[in-house]
């Protein structure tokens, strides 16, 4: 099959390599393409063979690598094989067909030479390259939905790290010197140099697990923020590509120098932030196309629903049948299963799922130092009765019922303080947010509520070293009604707090937005019938004395 420079030029363009080529140079890269035509499971290339071509798909799909698991689908406007741009490069993994696809081949000495005169499509081509050895060292399986395909895959860059080794060298250096005072006081100065080394050592080795733990993915579904902190919690922030409202770069002097940037996608539910990347130029644009593609396929889904509204509402197909999804197969829990949330019921739950409602409690901390008094007095009792059974100590019916009231006292103090925590929640529905307040037995009772309509900005705090170490923080959420502002304190991961509560908001304005269109749809189809109702011919009239029909 042969197609025209024109749509060859059709399918380079979008793609981010090509996007800032003028049409001129656009033209004459189409024409040192080659069109290569490819069956369902005719192999395209094999894992180790040389990379003597860029592929871009202009039709169809294809699986790069092999197994469920590792397997990579692109589709139209996806490209394969940018090791050609390196001398000697080779395939690291098969790409097969998953149906009749159409490829165009750009040559590998084309490609070089492309590079060199655009260091634009340099820099694409070593983010995708270095994406794929990426990809193939870290499975997502685990957390990717159906039919999701991870696209990007990017780190933050070594200048990162090597910014903060400056931290324990210093420890590092006082250490030493530590050592040399000691040794002038005539004091061995080796304990004070060993443990500092070691301290020294043990900050670098989790500076460099901080490092080379946090990840920043772009599948075709969704992006993604995926960090931990110092091997203590981790934090993944995410929204889905045709959510997103733009992408920012934002560089420093010294980070144009060293080609380092941060890449921001901003959304209605916030912002995913790409810190410290190489190449953010590249970066964001292959961001900016996936988000294109993604809305555009959103669009083209919207317009196929009014074709076929409008097919239904002339007559010429019916009403196609709402799809409902199977009821989900009820299985018995196991053993173990049950076991284990028998024992969750009893822990403390500081966040808790109550059907489409999320509530929230105040972070383990505040729980634990306000029990601790009673508790204290608890332990305190107890070693007070152990000590009292030993030989010649003062023993009594007084000394054990006074023992027995201070040891309920303690309790008693305990649960109120443990009751007084567990009644102070921050609920989360559908369609409000709820601040509430009660103290235990027959006290107080203050509640507050705002409608999710009304939230103008919802932002979140971790105040100081402590909180970002045990992951608490504040969720101020403001209001536009006579509510006010709703203070979410002390709660436990507040970045999760802050965008479950704006993935809220969006979700809700979808949904309001599908319901908007639905009515408009239905509208549309009821006006097209009565249009085909009256203009449809009258039937003729009946003749004196003719048979009636």
């Amino acid at each position: 099959m042969s197609i025209s420079t024109t749509e060859m030029m059709a399918v380079l363009q979008p793609v981010h390599v090509f996007r800032l080529l003028k049409p001129p140079a656009l033209q004459a890269l189409a024409a040192l393409c080659e069109v290569h035509e490819f069956a369902a499971g005719e192999v395209v290339v094999a894992a180790g063979a040389a990379a003597n071509f860029l592929f871009i798909v202009a039709s169809g799909r294809v699986a790069i690598g092999t197994g469920k698991a590792s397997a990579q689908v692109l589709g139209e406007n996806d490209y394969f094989g940018a090791q050609a741009a390196l001398p000697n490069g080779r395939h690291p993994a098969a790409a097969t067909p998953l149906e009749p696809t159409l490829l165009l081949a750009l040559p590998a000495p084309a490609l070089q030479k492309l590079q060199r005169e655009h260091p634009s499509i340099k820099d694409a081509l070593l983010v995708r390259h270095r994406s794929a050895a990426l990809l193939r060292r870290r499975r997502y399986a685990a957390w990717l939905r159906d039919n999701e395909n991870v696209l990007l895959i990017c780190r933050t860059h070594w200048v990162w790290l090597l910014a903060r080794i400056w931290q324990p060298g210093l420890l590092l250096v006082a250490a030493l010197g530590a050592s040399w005072l000691l040794q002038q006081l005539a004091i061995d100065g080796w304990p004070a140099l060993l443990l500092g080394g070691a301290l020294a050592l043990l900050w670098l080795l989790l500076l460099y697990v901080d490092w080379l733990d946090d990840t920043y993915v772009v599948t075709d579904k969704r992006i993604i923020c995926d960090q931990r902190l110092l091997l203590l919690y981790r934090t993944r922030t995410e929204a889905p590509l045709q959510r997103v409202r733009s992408v920012d770069l934002e560089q420093g002097f010294f980070d144009q120098l060293l080609n380092v940037g941060d890449v921001s996608a901003r959304t209605l539910a916030g912002i995913v932030h790409f810190p410290n990347v190489h190449a953010p130029q590249a970066v964001r644009e292959i961001i900016n196309e996936l988000v294109q593609r993604a809305q555009n396929a959103q669009r083209k889904a919207h317009q196929q629903s009014l074709v076929q509204s409008v097919r239904v509402g002339i007559g010429w197909q019916t009403e196609p049948a709402a799809n409902t999804p199977p009821a989900p197969q009820e299985s018995k829990p196991s053993l173990l299963h049950s076991a284990g949330a028998f024992l969750g019921r009893l822990l403390p739950a500081f966040t808790e799922y109550s059907g489409n409602a999320i509530i929230w409690r105040k972070h383990p901390l505040v729980l634990l130092s306000r029990t601790a008094p009673g508790l204290l007095g608890m332990l305190l009792c107890a070693l007070l009765a152990l000590l009292l059974r030993r030989p010649g100590m003062p023993s009594g019916p007084f000394i054990t019922g006074s023992l027995l009231l201070l040891a309920l006292a303690a309790f008693c103090l305990a649960w109120y303080y443990y009751a007084d925590w567990h009644n102070d929640t921050y609920t989360l529905t559908p369609d409000r947010l709820i601040d509430m307040e009660k103290k235990p037995l027959l006290g107080s009772l203050i509640q507050r509520s705002a409608p999710l309509e009304n939230l103008v900005n919802v932002q979140y705090s971790r105040p100081g070293f402590w909180a970002s170490i045990f992951n608490f923080g504040s969720v101020t959420i403001e209001t536009g009604g006579e509510t006010g502002d709703l203070d979410f304190n002390m709660v436990m991961d507040p970045l999760f707090v802050q965008q479950t509560i704006l993935n809220r908001m969006e979700q809700r304005q979808e949904r309001q937005q599908a319901a908007e269109r639905e009515r408009q749809r239905t509208e549309m189809v009821d006006w097209l019938k009565a249009y085909a109702q009256v203009t449809q011919p009258a039937p003729p009239p009946a003749q004196p004395g003719a048979p009636a029909n």
